[in-house]
């Protein structure tokens, strides 16, 4: 008892109360400021995470679109080059459009045939020399708008290379193939600082091949394997059968006929006829000389 008396301290309660009190004064000066940054903070988080679904939900739907127009029998190069205008900056959904719809400008250039209505049988279809010079000035705007979009972004080399090769397919359809290898060889380059190799080998093979024709070759059907489910050529599996009965049967051959005799067989001699006299023979007389 007397130990715990003299632990006691005189004013130890005051000194609590002080101390509760200072507590007190520090919740109210900063409770406020405190809770108020801890709900910017999660109203900052929930607003970012909306943000990235919409984000996605937008990069899927732009994707989605980009599928169904690439899958189409005729993609029309107008809906390309809205998507390209309406999803710019979202996935790249932007540079793939303007490369297919290059493609599409490229591609009736080599057919000769209109790209709405591709049909070799319609003289409607076919394109005149101010319609392919009109889809060469299409392509050609198109590859240089997906090179104004990604350059200067290494990560996004590929649809620059891509674009390369288009500008050098066109300038090869315009027969001009100094612009062609000039092409050929940024497109090289580009592929070698971006570390594709294969690509940059074939830009330069490309480039040291530009303005040459070479002319298909010619195979005879000879030539070529006989794949399994091929019949043998008709000429080795004709086989010549004799219909000709054989044995006792079979028909002796005309001596009087002229013609062949049948096939496989030799035609039979007939021996020459006998001078013997159809009557009876009479007895010789003795008295003869």
């Amino acid at each position: 008892m007397d130990e715990r008396q003299a632990q006691i301290k005189e004013g130890a309660g005051l000194e609590e109360s002080r101390v509760n009190q200072e507590f007190l004064d520090f919740l109210n000066r900063w409770s406020f400021p405190v809770l108020l940054i801890i709900a910017i903070v999660s109203g900052g988080y929930f607003v970012y995470n909306q943000w990235q679904a919409r984000k996605i939900a937008a990069r899927d739907q732009a994707f989605a679109e980009l599928g169904n127009m690439e899958s189409s029998n005729a993609p029309s190069v107008f809906s390309l080059t809205t998507i390209a205008d309406e999803y710019e900056g979202v996935g790249h959904v932007s540079e793939l459009a303007l490369l297919q719809a290059a493609s599409i400008h490229l591609n009736a250039v080599r057919t000769g045939l209109d790209p709405a209505d591709p049909d070799a049988s319609n003289p409607e279809s076919l394109l005149s020399d101010e319609d392919i010079a009109f889809h060469l000035d299409q392509a050609r705007s198109l590859y240089n708008q997906v090179l104004d979009r990604v350059s200067g972004s290494p990560e996004l080399a590929l649809f620059a290379i891509n674009a390369r090769f288009g500008l050098a397919a066109v300038a090869e359809s315009s027969d001009d193939f100094d612009q062609a290898r000039e092409q050929y060889a940024l497109a090289a380059s580009l592929a070698t600082d971006a570390g594709f190799a294969p690509l940059a080998q074939v830009a330069s093979e490309m480039e040291a091949t530009a303005g040459q024709i070479n002319p298909p070759a010619l195979h005879e059907e000879s030539d070529f394997p006989r794949l399994p489910f091929e019949p043998e050529p008709l000429e080795s599996t004709i086989e010549v059968i004799d219909d000709t009965p054989a044995g006792p049967n079979a028909p002796e051959a005309d001596p009087g006929d002229g013609g062949d005799a049948p096939t496989g067989q030799e035609p039979a001699l007939s021996d020459p006829p006998s001078e013997t006299p159809s009557g009876p023979s009479e007895p010789a007389d003795p008295s003869d000389g």
